[in-house]
């Protein structure tokens, strides 16, 4: 009973005032929570991505996607908290829970898990909600990019009518963007994946195209090309670009920029989520 073997009392008395001790508590407990977070093996996976790849995904971003998460509907924070932890009401998650007995996907008939109906899915209509939400964030990028390249640059996009398409610059390989410069060409590669994909993402997008240049057609002649990629994860988390922003000379991406990509992603996912069950 000792005030030192009291946590609050032993923090009262070993700080300076209230409010350190106040500061000292929230962080204890707000460690304490993540600890145990971090050990759940279904909970935890997507957060111990996320912290195994914080130089793909930085610090700053990750307070920026909190930032917009927390402003969100509550129907957009009640699905990001559930869908961050795992557990959002999918078959595999409810055969778990004693609710149902079937564990599979209505439309591919493989385990859904919160990954399978997020990311995985493999069934024609899971593929073209999926692209939606993958062309979405790519027309914010390219008007991003297109609004601050040099008058020097041109930007190619794979947006489906675009006037400068990549099919124009490559033969079989339809990268993302491209930035054709006078004597070289840049790539960025647009990947939206689950959270626990982000490593395996980005390899396999810089194995595919690491040989783009022995694909070129005679626009590209005599240029260098660099590959490039961003991975936007399921729930808005956006990777790091800084190499393919500084050999471009562009500025970084804004703020307000990244939180469109947040909101828009999160927005699709949930009807992603919404419509896991019906095949229209």
């Amino acid at each position: 009973t000792q005030n030192k073997s009291v946590n609050s009392d032993c923090l009262l008395i070993s700080s300076k005032d209230i409010r350190t001790a106040n500061k000292e508590l929230a962080e204890q407990q707000s460690n304490e929570a993540l600890s145990h977070l971090k050990s759940l093996s279904v909970q935890g996976a997507v957060i111990n991505s996320i912290i195994d790849t914080i130089d793909t995904v930085t610090a700053r971003d990750i307070s920026m996607w909190a930032s917009v998460f927390e402003q969100s509907s509550a129907i957009v924070y009640n699905f990001a908290r559930k869908a961050i932890i795992q557990v959002l009401p999918t078959a595999a998650n409810l055969v778990r829970w004693d609710r149902i007995q079937d564990p599979n996907c209505p439309l591919c008939n493989k385990l859904q898990t919160n990954k399978h109906v997020l990311s995985n899915c493999s069934a024609p209509v899971a593929l073209e909600r999926y692209k939606q939400r993958h062309d979405k964030v790519l027309n914010i990028i390219v008007s991003w990019i297109r609004s601050v390249a040099s008058p020097v640059q041109t930007v190619y996009s794979d947006i489906p009518g675009d006037s400068k398409e990549v099919s124009d610059l490559f033969s079989g390989y339809r990268p993302d963007i491209a930035i054709v410069n006078s004597s070289s060409i840049s790539t960025l590669e647009l990947t939206v994946c689950h959270e626990t994909n982000l490593v395996s993402s980005k390899q396999y997008k810089i194995n595919k195209y690491k040989d783009l240049s022995n694909f070129t057609n005679v626009i590209c002649n005599h240029k260098s090309i660099s590959c490039f990629t961003i991975e936007v994860t399921s729930l808005g988390f956006i990777s790091c670009i800084n190499d393919f922003v500084k050999l471009n000379k562009l500025p970084a991406m804004p703020s307000a920029v990244k939180k469109n990509i947040i909101e828009s992603v999160l927005n699709s996912s949930i009807n992603i989520y919404f419509n896991r069950n019906f095949a229209y």
